[in-house]
């Protein structure tokens, strides 16, 4: 099995799309509007009529002054058309570099073009489809990095570039893409639960993409092999960031533990061991100052089945969450 057999994205559709429309806002231009004709009037009870015809043509009016102020907001800034060429540019810079396996050299062209386009992407900076072809050309820079790390086997920064990437742009059509992509580095670092979830997510997209078929068995089968060592370790490694008073990060590992211990891919079964996790889950939550998932955490230990007394611990936290 080899890893990262996706292309590197140089002509992709979101250039084209952006293109589209352009020219489907051009369109706008050509409307033309109506001749008003004269209103009736009548002297007859001082009251002045107006034609049907008429107020069907001022509603008109109005239809078109409102598509060509959307028009105005849709139109691509000159400096933001600048920079998305520039970034485009860039990204065919590092394709030619891609296929001629200097990775490093692109990578540093892609973070440079990145780093630039940066600037622009934002909140409420620009109208939506503004935004929008930027942020998908930002996730694509990011994809493309990932693609290169991936061929350097330096897969912990392939995860990260393609985990950006799914975050500047998770509306994007090359979604499915970039988290395909994920899910092979995920893999090549032996992290099989976390690259089993990318790959379905893949295949609930509806993409049918034939690498995420054949990955699926061999991830199950991998996970089911997983034990209670893992989940153990990461307990362990959760109990080691809580006594640093480093919350999030101990959160993060009872979290993962957990749910290598509940997963149906998982030959770990143990209630006993899975309760604790949730409560120190808890408790590390209320230190974090995140009470809503704390009180969540709390609920999942008192749903557990099993036990005829309630669980003390899960109890009294869930009051302090509240």
């Amino acid at each position: 099995f080899s890893f990262f057999t996706l292309p590197f994205e140089d002509d992709d559709d979101d250039d084209d799309d952006t293109e589209d429309d352009e020219e489907e806002k051009g369109g706008n231009h050509q409307s033309t509007q109506a001749v008003r004709p004269t209103a009736r009037s009548t002297t007859r009870l001082s009251i002045q009529e107006v034609d049907d015809d008429e107020e069907e043509e001022e509603e008109g009016e109005a239809e078109d002054r409102k598509e060509q102020r959307q028009h105005k907001q849709d139109v691509i800034p000159p400096e933001i058309a600048a920079a998305l060429q520039e970034a485009n540019d860039r990204k065919s810079e590092a394709s030619k570099l891609y296929k001629q396996s200097q990775y490093d050299q692109a990578v540093k062209i892609l973070k440079s073009a990145a780093v630039k386009l940066q600037k622009h992407h934002g909140p409420n900076q620009h109208s939506e489809v503004v935004q929008t072809t930027i942020a998908n050309l930002l996730g694509t820079l990011h994809a493309n990095c990932a693609a290169c790390y991936g061929q350097s086997n330096r897969y912990d920064e392939a995860v990260n570039a393609a985990t950006l990437a799914v975050e500047s742009a998770p509306k994007s059509p090359s979604k499915p893409k970039w988290l395909l992509r994920r899910g092979q580095a995920y893999e090549a670092l032996d992290r099989h639960f976390e690259a089993l979830e990318d790959m379905i997510k893949v295949q609930q997209m509806g993409t049918g993409s034939v690498i995420a078929s054949k990955a699926l068995p061999r991830l199950r089968a991998a996970c089911r092999s997983e034990n209670s060592g893992r989940i153990l370790a990461e307990k362990r490694r959760g109990n080691a960031y809580f006594k640093q008073k480093n919350y999030g990060l101990a959160a993060k590992s009872y979290s993962l533990a957990i749910r290598l211990a509940i997963s149906p891919y998982s030959k770990f079964n143990d209630a006993d061991t899975t309760s604790k996790l949730y409560t120190n889950l808890a408790l590390a939550n209320l230190n974090a100052g995140r009470f809503h998932e704390a009180e969540q955490a709390c609920t999942s230990v008192l749903a557990l089945p099993g036990g005829d007394q309630p669980n003390i611990s899960a109890l009294r936290r869930r009051a302090m969450a509240f």
